[in-house]
């Protein structure tokens, strides 16, 4: 049986989602979800019939924790947490962004000893950057899967050039932290003139990040769907076009869903970006991006081509949920 490690997700961001994807594939091998208690209301909602734990405190999740251990159940961790002295969990670094801020030197050693104090699966879901830093950790590669984001194939055909809008609806999506590097493409924004012409359109949480950016651009013309209120495909179909310029992220959900649905990305060149999203449109610099913005508004956007994801993230996302299944199964009932 698996049990959902949940608690380490505070709301219904881009964690909750990918790892609702890979336990949805195994809802009848579930046999509880362990969540803080602003996410209950969340998880009861995407896993109807599946019992849904509140943990108040670590003490909480950790006596949960060892009660799986000690029937022999996968505790199932979507994020970089593991929990010493039991074995059989996975855990899933993203990127390397939380262990490189300002307390990331000790995250990275507390990181470090709790892998090495269990027998634990590690995923990664990227090549590009995730990879190498959990190499980098220590970690023997027969521990390692990859284990990619779930993206949706799609059959639609390619999106028709769309014509010059005003404002034009730029959408941004994520507000939990300075990776985002949104004071850097509002500068840009307001450097070409372009503060009347765009609105910019985030999708997230109002956070301190989020009212911070707000408080440092109140030029800008700035909107906020709220993710728990608006659906993703809601919000897709409310912009023009999707823009990042974000470094160390781990996949980008949202950009895979945008180019499946038509919606033009515009993206900074990172290597996770180049690893995944083929039909965007990447800039060197983000002065260069918010310049083909500024051509946006003259000229409209060109045909959008059709997206699939790689073959190896399709395989990937469907080789790591076998695994986490077959590893359920394994375990006693």
């Amino acid at each position: 049986m698996i049990v959902g490690n949940l608690y380490f997700i505070k709301n219904t961001n881009g964690l909750f989602y990918y790892g609702a994807d890979y336990l949805r594939d195994q809802t009848d091998l579930i046999r509880e979800i362990l969540v803080r208690p602003a996410l209950a209301e969340a998880a009861r909602a995407m896993f109807p019939g599946v019992s849904i734990v509140t943990c108040e405190n670590a003490h909480a999740l950790w006596h949960h924790a060892k009660q799986a251990s000690h029937r022999g159940d996968v505790l199932y961790t979507p994020t970089p947490h593991p929990l010493p002295l039991i074995d059989r969990q996975w855990v899933v670094v993203h990127d390397a962004y939380p262990f490189l801020a300002s307390k990331g030197r000790l995250k990275r050693m507390l990181l470090r000893l709790s892998l090495a104090m269990s027998r634990c699966r590690v995923a990664f879901i990227n090549e590009s950057e995730t990879l190498g830093f959990v190499h980098a950790l220590g970690v023997m590669p027969a521990r390692l899967i990859f284990a990619p984001n779930k993206v949706a194939d799609s059959d639609r055909p390619p999106r028709p050039a769309s014509p010059p809008a005003l404002p034009l609806k730029v959408g941004l999506v994520g507000t939990d932290s300075s990776k985002k590097r949104y004071d850097e493409l509002l500068q840009a924004v307001t450097a070409a003139g372009l503060q009347s012409s765009i609105e910019l359109c985030f999708y997230g949480h109002r956070t301190p990040y989020f009212e911070g950016v707000c408080q440092r651009h109140q030029e800008a013309c700035v909107t906020l769907q709220e993710s728990d209120r608006c659906s993703l495909d809601d919000f897709l179909t409310s912009i023009h076009a999707l823009v990042s310029v974000a470094d160390l992220e781990g996949f980008g959900r949202p950009i895979a869903a945008a180019l499946t649905a038509g919606v033009p990305c515009l993206l900074r060149r990172k290597p996770v970006f180049q690893e995944f999203f083929s039909t965007a449109r990447f800039f060197d610099d983000t002065g260069s991006l918010v310049a083909a913005l500024a051509e946006a508004l003259r000229s409209g956007f060109p045909e959008q081509p059709p997206y699939s994801p790689p073959t190896r993230v399709r395989e990937g996302f469907r080789s790591a949920s076998a695994t986490l299944r077959s590893d359920g199964r394994s375990a006693p009932r």
